[in-house]
């Protein structure tokens, strides 16, 4: 990028700064495109070399030629011809010089600060004759830190017969062997300055810090939002929480219950059989007052002819076992029938 001598810029500033992103970032892009985008249309143009100065059309023909140094006149015909179009302005190979410090890109401020050393260490010119310019490549591949020294003589007098004929400058070509170096008309003072400086400078910095605020606000915002989201949810989670492990816990009540039931019913004998086999064995000549079961327990009171001959009767059957009178056999008065209190185990 072109950039006038005053307007060097050293140190770490936030100006440096600001210069350095957006060097960076407009090569960036530029190295981005397409090469046809990098390749200039032949068009008219003003040519200033060792044949003197020229109009020259785009298809090499000259169209006017400055002749005895009236450059008024010149300019006036290449107003005529441009019309109100810029004119790019062509310096031959001779008419500049260009040094080439490093092969090895630098930062931008870096770069300058090695030139500005350079031009007051190097060049036997006064800073106040010339131009300390860097082109833009154009037809070639530059590398490294590279700049052009451009004597202020050489473009005055015809920049200064075009601004009287009212006619526009394009960008100025530093014309090499390949290709030619590119220079915006703000490096030498020409429209206006787009270098960050003044209040650009306020400007850009100012955009950087708005644009950094926005961002940290929106991640603010997006941060809230999400947490808040994040809290309803948890919310609304921890109720259905809660009623799933209310429905656990009445699973687990009726799991204990049926539980129970499965066990007492595993260690109890269903009185139906028990009662079902009692009527088989017990003679009709006796009968229960009280029957008892308990677990694999039965407990039984009632009268018989004879209480002695239900033992071996309750013995004999399979369902029974360990058979046994738990208090004496006795004759109740005013009944004709022995009166009996046994117990007994429901066998496995």
């Amino acid at each position: 990028m072109s950039w006038p001598l005053h307007e060097s810029e050293s140190g770490f500033g936030m100006k440096s700064v600001l210069i350095d992103m957006w060097n960076w970032w407009a090569t960036t892009l530029a190295s981005c495109r397409p090469g046809r985008f990098n390749v200039t249309k032949p068009g008219s143009h003003i040519a200033i070399d060792d044949a003197g100065v020229t109009l020259v059309a785009g298809n090499g023909a000259i169209l006017a030629r400055c002749a005895d140094g009236r450059l008024a006149e010149f300019a006036r015909d290449a107003a005529r011809a441009a019309g109100r179009k810029p004119l790019p302005v062509s310096i031959g190979e001779n008419r500049y010089v260009e040094r080439n410090l490093t092969r090895v890109p630098l930062r931008e401020t870096h770069s300058r600060d090695m030139i500005l050393l350079d031009v007051a260490g190097s060049i036997p010119f006064n800073v106040e004759d010339i131009h300390v310019l860097r082109g833009q490549a154009r037809g070639f591949r530059a590398s490294g830190v590279t700049y052009q020294i451009l004597r202020r003589s050489v473009l005055a007098p015809i920049l200064k017969a075009l601004d009287e004929a009212g006619l526009r400058v394009g960008e100025i070509r530093l014309q090499r062997e390949s290709g030619f170096w590119a220079v915006r008309p703000q490096a030498i003072g020409r429209g206006r300055r787009t270098a960050f400086s003044g209040p650009f400078q306020l400007l850009g910095t100012g955009l950087v810090i708005a644009a950094c605020l926005a961002t940290f606000v929106h991640l603010h915002v997006r941060n809230a939002t999400a947490l808040g989201a994040l809290e309803a949810r948890v919310d609304a989670l921890g109720v259905e929480a809660a009623a799933v492990r209310a429905l656990l816990a009445q699973r687990k009540q009726a799991v204990d219950r049926l539980t129970a039931i499965h066990v007492f019913r595993n260690s109890n004998p269903a009185i139906v059989s028990v009662w079902e086999q009692l009527t088989q064995v017990i003679p009709d000549s006796a009968y229960l007052t009280d029957l008892e079961v308990s677990q694999s327990d039965v407990r039984l009171t009632g009268f018989a002819d004879s209480a002695a001959e239900l033992l071996p009767a309750l013995e004999a059957a399979p369902m029974f076992e360990n058979v046994e009178f738990t208090a004496p056999v006795v004759n109740v008065p005013g009944r004709d029938r022995e009166h009996f209190s046994m117990m007994l185990r429901v066998a496995r």
